[in-house]
């Protein structure tokens, strides 16, 4: 019994952070459903609102405004009657795109500066550069008021567009068109890399056919499980489910790249994103919105490189 209760206590001591952070997700995933309530329709939506229902779209969005208003209905931020465009043309999301780029660039940079054998972690680096790559442009993706497609103009998202009953049908049908002919590309799409990073970094002693097979069930079921589950919600969905998996994966890995720093910056990204669907417009919308959640996760999976990668004689030490 006592055998038991050491090996307990050390696990705890080891995997403090990941403990945190996987207690945080738990936390996550309530204020995601109480989200997803706050958001049906015919809830009241009024600025300064605390409770997630001033998220759009699921993101809660910072914008700074210029111009003439052109009859359009304001607020000191980007709002559902407006969107972002052209009102708010600097936005959280345009921030998040141009934060993506610069930490893509830094993942390459990172693997320029290794100078360790890489041939059996180049794909690392290629990796993680290209899910923060991915990421971005699902942001770009998401501010854009239209898209150019062969010469057709294709609705955007612009911030926000109602997934409710009672959008007109001729415009929702030319919106969801949209959405799902790109958006959802991008966030299968996503979600499978996603998942074989995840799944890659914590085992990489597994087979790459059982990795891709395991992030292709996973990339299937959470957008079986989102797409439908919180209406406007399903995007960050996605993020939901994902800090789980990848606390687990934490939990239960020895690999060096789920070390302590990465640990905590995932649990202050997991609190963030806690704090983005409960006070998104007490707290974090006046201070930029949605892009704190890219500085904070993206930092926490550069931080897992294996640039960052302890001596051989500390890992043994990591928390």
């Amino acid at each position: 019994m006592n055998g038991i209760i050491t090996t307990v206590i050390n696990f705890a001591k080891k995997k403090f952070w990941w403990i945190i952070a996987f207690a945080l997700s738990i936390v996550y995933i309530y204020a995601f459903y109480n989200a997803i309530e706050n958001n049906k329709p015919g809830r009241d939506r009024a600025i300064g609102d605390t409770d997630g229902s001033d998220l759009l779209f699921g993101f809660c969005v910072w914008g700074k405004y210029t111009g003439d208003d052109n009859g359009l209905h304001h607020g000191l931020y980007p709002d559902e009657d407006g969107g972002c465009s052209p009102l708010f043309p600097v936005n959280s999301h345009l921030v998040a795109f141009i934060i993506d780029v610069i930490m893509t660039l830094l993942t390459f940079l990172f693997y320029f500066k290794d100078k360790k054998d890489k041939t059996n972690t180049w794909w690392m680096y290629l990796g993680v550069g290209g899910i923060i790559f991915m990421h971005g442009c699902l942001h770009l993706f998401l501010q854009k008021k239209q898209f150019n497609i062969f010469g057709k103009i294709i609705p955007g998202i612009n911030c926000y567009i109602d997934l409710n009953p009672g959008t007109d049908e001729s415009v929702l049908g030319e919106i969801l068109a949209s959405v799902e002919d790109i958006g959802y590309v991008i966030f299968f799409t996503f979600s499978f890399f996603l998942s074989i990073i995840i799944f890659k970094f914590g085992f990489p002693e597994k087979d790459i056919k059982s990795i891709v097979l395991s992030s292709l069930a996973f990339a299937v079921i959470v957008v079986f499980l989102t797409k439908d589950s919180g209406g406007d919600l399903f995007l960050p969905g996605l993020f939901v489910v994902a800090h789980p998996v990848s606390c687990i994966t934490g939990l239960l890995s020895a690999q060096p790249a789920f070390n302590i720093t990465c640990a905590k910056l995932f649990a202050l990204c997991t609190a963030v994103g806690i704090l983005e669907l409960t006070a998104c417009g007490k707290y974090l919308r006046p201070i930029g919105g949605h892009f704190w959640y890219d500085i904070t996760l993206h930092a926490a999976v550069l931080a897992a490189l294996p640039l960052f990668d302890p001596p051989d004689n500390l890992k043994g030490k990591q928390d």
